[in-house]
């Protein structure tokens, strides 16, 4: 194999030691040679055998990014078989990264190296194989790609089932040349989706749906060819004329339903908006709305944006966020978000997150993605999806040769024996099995306030062992207020909440709401991540946060014990200045949640950074006997990472200060409505820890409809194919392939619509 010389920017190096690091990330992969430039943030590997997924996944793991571009391919007239082959066979390319296939839109997001590959090349790739295509800009929502297939499967259906069905008239007056010349539309037309994907997968050296519907559909228009050709009767031009539409039925069927399922997301957000310009309302497209436009909108509307009330009052819908339809009384000053609706009255918003930053856009957005995601039960079916087809069409090349010679039946009836495996045989009932299940429970979550932003997070909830809850902001409430202080020196309150003014700890809201008295800023300010903030204020070295990290900068500890109460401490000039005593409610439902989870033999534990008497207070109020206190955000990741070790493990926190923590976790819950800061699986829009309940049922739910579809779809094909086979055939009953073809499409609209019960 030869040597690959790829270049990737780096992201995130600021200092020699970030390029070493990065470079000693990559040298572990056993490369040839690297050299990171920190200058120009490039780093030129060259390696033998290595992927470019592997690269990068070595950068991420050491703390840094790399630039990357992405590209939305939807692929046409393909089966969720060829999207596992293409997507496999992609990220095999030099450049490519990964590749996440979405088996409901027949769709493939492509990211990859824009250093070592350009979108030209990638569309080559696709060319050369067969594949047709198109690039989509990114903003093309989902629904519009089903609906185009949905309209091309629908003329094919059209056409199909008119000349199928004149072509059976014909056959019935015994115009058998007419009947034949009537099939055609429906083998040339109809039918080419079929045979264009048999022949790519052959191409591609596999198989799939189409290999089974054009062996069966083909045979039969050659055997009923040459029958017309050699006794004057086109036999089994019924099976040729019946069996593809039959076919379209189902995937026009199973397209509506998949359809819908994907618009329920998207489809909340308004398409056209009204914006007060020059005084008058005008209607403009929702990408066209900015920041700081007012934005009317009126009863039975939804909110197109994130704002504020500038105008109006109404009752609002916020079932998005909440998951219950219970109306909200909106008026000037109260903060709106987008996906909610207007059920009376109407309001004029000023727009703070418009377009792709908007709540509404960014859930569709991670919805796309979510549901993109393949998980582990669904890498064993395709596993067996692969073999499937080659089984079958042995299956069917036995079942002629048993009833043709061994039970001498006429070539004829053997062969309708045959066709009939080879139509009635269902691989896409196991393909859409799970993904199916999984985007109607993704959808149903982001309509209820859940944000899935990982799937296979989804499916490890209803495993669930072990609950980590952060204490501050999740158990209690964000919002905390000083109920007590003492200065050990004249006004270093003040200094203090001149220097929290930078910080976005709860602590330090309440800290400058109470004791920030004059408009200055800090002339040196440095945060460290869950012990507290440190800086200069008019020539005084103030330091702000928990006990041992402020004493750490102390000459002298602090007179004073520890309160059972969240306490904070000051120091100024590297002496003692105060000590701040702070609280805040226990989150409504709290102890209800913790009750819950403990009824369903669910571990659950409170992990705090706060002192051990605050924490064990907490955990008295709520009903939690597990307390780990007085942690960093580094030894809250290594216990999450050690309870590992003892089952699936959820840490619930607040999405920015516990990223580590929600990393490390297998499901990583994180509570606010700006769901892209929350480096977390699962965002719940709402501070309610009922949210948490909702997911792990849905997540059982989930699980349970998946493992039913499976059964289903086994089940069928364990029942059908040996019926098909002439099983029954004694006893008078015959499966003609026209009706097996039916059955086998009409297996996966059922697998459809049970999904969208989840």
């Amino acid at each position: 194999m030869s040597e690959v010389l790829e270049e990737f920017k780096i992201v995130g190096m600021h200092c020699a030691t970030c390029s070493v690091t990065v470079e000693s990330a990559i040298k572990k992969l056993g490369v040839k040679s690297v050299s990171v430039n920190l200058a120009t943030k490039e780093a030129v590997v060259e390696h033998q055998g290595l992927s470019a997924k592997q690269i990068v996944e070595a950068i991420r793991q050491a703390g840094y990014d790399v630039l990357t571009a992405y590209l939305l391919v939807e692929l046409e007239n393909v089966s969720e078989d060829e999207i596992s082959y293409v997507s496999n066979s992609l990220e095999k390319t030099k450049g490519v990264i990964e590749v996440t296939p979405n088996y409901v839109t027949h769709s493939l997001k492509i990211e990859y190296n824009p250093y070592s590959l350009g979108a030209t090349e990638i569309e080559d790739w696709l060319r050369k194989r067969g594949y047709s295509f198109k690039i989509l800009q990114s903003q093309v929502e989902e629904s519009s790609l089903l609906k185009r297939e949905f309209s091309k499967y629908k003329k094919r259906l059209v056409v199909g089932s008119v000349f199928g069905a004149l072509s059976l008239v014909f056959y019935l007056l015994r115009f058998e040349l007419l009947s034949l010349v009537s099939v055609l539309p429906v083998q040339l037309y109809s039918g080419s989706i079929f045979y264009r994907g048999a022949y790519r997968a052959l191409k591609n050296k596999t198989s799939n749906m189409d290999t089974l519907v054009s062996l069966s559909s083909g045979v039969a228009f050659a055997y009923a060819l040459y029958s017309f050709l050699q006794y004057g009767i086109s036999q089994f031009i019924d099976v040729a004329a019946l069996l593809i539409p039959f076919i379209l039925v189902g995937r026009t069927l199973e397209l509506s339903i998949k359809t819908k399922m994907v618009e329920s997301v998207s489809s909340i957000a308004q398409k056209s908006v009204s914006v007060i310009r020059d005084g008058k309302a005008v209607t403009v497209d929702q990408a066209s709305v900015k920041v700081g436009d007012l934005v009317l909108v009126k009863p039975g509307e939804s909110i197109p944006v994130d704002g504020v009330v500038e105008e109006g009052k109404a009752e609002v819908n916020e079932a998005i966020l909440t998951g219950e339809a219970k109306p909200v009384i909106k008026q000037k000053g109260s903060a709106v978000i987008s996906g909610s609706t207007v059920i009376s009255g109407s309001l004029l918003i000023y727009a703070t997150r418009v377009g792709s930053r908007a709540y509404v856009n960014r859930v569709a957005e991670f919805v796309k993605q979510a549901r993109g995601a393949k998980l582990p039960i669904q890498r064993t079916v395709d596993k067996l999806s692969s073999v499937f087809t080659p089984i079958v069409v042995v299956a069917s090349f036995l079942t002629f040769s048993a009833w043709f010679f061994v039970f001498h039946v006429s070539a004829a009836q053997a062969l309708l024996f045959s066709l009939s495996v080879l139509a009635v045989s269902c691989p896409c009932a196991l393909g859409l099995a799970t993904p199916l299940a999984i985007s109607a429970a993704i959808n149903k979550a982001a309509k209820s306030g859940i944000v899935v932003k990982r799937g296979e997070a989804l499916e490890k909830a209803s495993k669930l062992d072990i609950v980590l809850f952060d204490k501050t902001g999740t158990l209690t409430e964000d919002e905390f207020t000083v109920v007590g202080y003492k200065e050990l020196v004249p006004g270093a309150l003040s200094y203090a909440a001149v220097l929290e003014k930078r910080s976005e700890h709860p602590y330090a809201k309440a800290i400058v709401k109470r004791f920030l008295k004059d408009d200055l800023e800090p002339t040196e300010f440095e945060s460290f991540a869950g012990e507290g903030v440190a800086g200069v204020v008019l020539g005084k070295k103030v330091v702000v946060g928990e006990r041992r990290f402020v004493e750490s900068n102390c000459e002298t500890p602090f007179p004073i014990e520890n309160h059972e109460l969240s306490t904070v401490f000051v120091a100024l000039d590297g002496k003692p200045a105060a000590v701040v005593t702070l609280d805040s409610k226990i989150r409504e439902n709290a102890k209800q949640v913790a009750e819950w989870l403990k009824k369903n033999r669910i571990r659950v534990c409170i992990v705090t950074g706060d002192s051990e008497a605050s924490a064990k207070r907490v955990a008295k109020e709520v009903g939690i006997e597990e307390v780990y206190a007085g942690l960093k955000p580094w030894d809250k990741a290594q216990l999450v990472t050690n309870l590992k070790k003892e089952g699936v493990v959820m840490f619930v926190g607040d999405g920015v200060n516990d990223a580590q923590a929600l990393s490390a976790s297998d499901i990583g819950v994180a509570f606010g409505t700006d769901i892209a800061k929350a480096i977390a699986d699962i965002a719940l829009a709402q501070p309610n820890l009922k949210g948490v309940i909702k997911l792990i049922k849905l997540s059982q739910r989930t699980v349970s409809k998946v493992k039913q579809n499976l059964g289903w779809a086994f089940g069928y094909n364990a029942l059908l194919i040996p019926i098909a086979a002439g099983a029954l055939f004694k006893l008078g009953f015959v499966m003609r392939p026209e009706f097996a073809a039916l059955a086998m499409s009409l297996s996966s609209v059922f697998v459809s619509l049970w999904s969208r019960t989840v």
